[in-house]
């Protein structure tokens, strides 16, 4: 039987309300723009579990992240785009 650590059923419990705000989202937010937007009724992660969140979402591919992890250009988060369906077309014959 496996047992999950304490950290992994955090990141589960809380990461359904991470994505929540990152879904329809047209740009990427920042760690700081997500407790911003975290909702009143649930209480607000610390900061550092947040990032460990984020950080455990990228290595697992539930997120994309980009900028330079500086003060003036932060880690900025969003969802995967969604396939297009351009994959699942046939390949065209060369000219």
């Amino acid at each position: 039987r496996v047992v999950a650590d304490g950290a992994d059923a955090r990141f589960r419990e809380n990461w359904e309300q991470v994505r929540a705000l990152l879904e329809g989202r047209t740009s990427p937010l920042s760690a700081t723009e997500l407790l911003e937007l975290w909702p009143d009724d649930r209480a607000t992660p610390h900061r550092q579990s947040l990032y460990d969140w984020l950080r455990r979402a990228r290595a697992e591919g539930q997120v994309v992240q980009t900028g330079g992890g500086t003060k003036r250009h932060p880690f900025r988060y969003a969802l995967p785009r969604k396939a297009s369906g351009l994959a699942s077309l046939p390949q065209l014959a060369p000219l």
